[in-house]
């Protein structure tokens, strides 16, 4: 049973992925907007910068946002509400209000 709900978890993590945002940035860490029971210490995330608007040239129907990649981070420390990361890559491109999403792997 246990494995079951293991493997349940998994499946669901690919269909919603947790998702999140740069809410500090000092030299090498992050502070993201998301804490314990949700992210555990050692997960990485990418990091991404929200880019233009999409608009359906006919329907003039918002299709989204681009999303650019400009990093990485690996989540060290875990608060109530908020956890530490440590950046990977992208040192100079990641900036407060960049999104996150949970690398699953």
């Amino acid at each position: 049973a246990s494995e079951a709900v293991n493997q349940l978890s998994e499946k669901m993590k690919s269909f919603f992925p947790l998702e999140g945002y740069i809410v500090k940035k000092d030299s090498e860490t992050v502070v993201r907007d998301v804490g314990k029971g949700l992210v555990d210490e050692g997960s990485c995330f990418d990091v991404f910068q929200v880019g233009e608007e999409l608009i359906h040239p006919v329907t003039k129907q918002k299709l989204g946002q681009e999303t650019i990649k400009v990093g990485e981070i690996v989540i060290e420390k875990t608060s109530d509400n908020f956890s530490y990361g440590r950046i990977k890559s992208g040192q100079k491109e990641i900036a407060i209000g960049n999104k996150i999403r949970l690398v699953s792997r």
